[in-house]
C-alpha cells in the first residue's frame, strides 16, 4: 500500500463546508478543538469568499451573545478568548493571501 498523499485539492465550496462544519461542531466545547479552529482559519480563511466570512462570523457571534446572557462563557473563558479573537479577524478579514 502507498501512503495517503499529505495535501489534496479541495474546492474552496467545499472547503467552507468542512470548515463551518467544524465550527459548529466545536461552538460551546471545552476543548482543545477550538484551538484547531483558530488555526484552521487562520490557514484557510483567506480563500473564503465575502459571503463565507460573513455567514461564519454571524454563527459565532450569536453563540457568543447566548453564551454571555446564559452562563457567561463559550466553552470556557480561554476557548471564549479565542472565540471572541475568531470573530473579530473573520470581521476584519484579518488574513493573508489564499493559498
Amino acid at each position: 500500500m502507498s501512503a495517503a498523499p499529505k495535501d489534496v485539492r479541495v474546492s474552496v465550496e467545499n472547503m467552507w463546508v468542512l470548515l463551518l462544519s467544524t465550527i459548529r461542531y466545536s461552538l460551546g466545547r471545552k476543548s482543545y478543538i477550538v484551538g484547531v479552529c483558530e488555526d484552521l482559519l487562520a490557514k484557510y480563511g483567506p480563500c473564503l469568499t465575502p459571503y463565507q466570512r460573513k455567514q461564519t462570523v454571524e454563527e459565532v457571534r450569536h453563540e457568543l451573545q447566548l453564551a454571555h446572557t446564559l452562563d457567561g462563557f463559550l466553552g470556557d473563558s480561554i476557548n471564549d478568548e479565542i472565540w471572541c479573537r475568531i470573530a473579530e479577524r473573520l470581521e476584519k478579514g484579518d488574513f493573508g493571501e489564499c493559498g
